[in-house]
């Protein structure tokens, strides 16, 4: 791959004209594809999908980073999605769907813990879990690491608190 200066521009393009990538091995939760169809139902907000043209349908795409958001426009009836259109052959795209998916960063704990505390002044821990990646008890915990509080008697203090982006 040679290097090239960035220049990407989003696109809407028609649902029926997007098709998965059939390596693709990324997998959601029905729990968190539910969150994601809940946020991008209430905020109209999404990343823009990451697609190629079709390598052997003409005037088709196909995706190579956001398979879960296109089920979740679907779902909500989206006649078009915002998209990338990156130009990648084959090896590139089987490069993509192992790493767009996977290179992602990690939550300093006390920064993510200070987010948690200022929404939870907007939001109860149930409210704030139904809008988030995280469960009641995740939510609960980071607010009370926050607050340097103990953690809430409901609250076990043996379950792991994994942190998520």
């Amino acid at each position: 791959m040679s290097k090239q200066t960035p220049h990407q521009t989003i696109v809407s393009l028609p649902i029926r004209k997007l098709y998965a990538h059939p390596d693709n091995a990324n997998r959601m939760s029905k729990v968190k594809f539910k969150k994601l169809t809940a946020h991008i139902d209430e905020t109209g907000q999404y990343e823009p999908l990451v697609v190629r043209r079709h390598p052997t349908k003409d005037n088709a795409y196909q995706i190579l980073n956001g398979h879960h958001r296109m089920r979740a426009l679907k779902q909500l009836s989206h006649a078009t999605a915002d998209c990338v259109i990156f130009n990648a052959d084959d090896k590139q795209a089987r490069l993509y769907l192992l790493n767009l998916n996977r290179l992602c960063g990690r939550d300093n704990v006390y920064k993510k813990a200070k987010l948690i505390e200022r929404l939870c002044r907007a939001y109860s821990p149930r409210e704030l879990s139904k809008l988030l990646a995280d469960s009641k008890t995740a939510v609960e915990k980071l607010n009370a690491l926050s607050q340097n509080q103990p953690l809430p008697k409901s609250v076990n203090p043996k379950a792991s608190l994994l942190p998520m982006t």
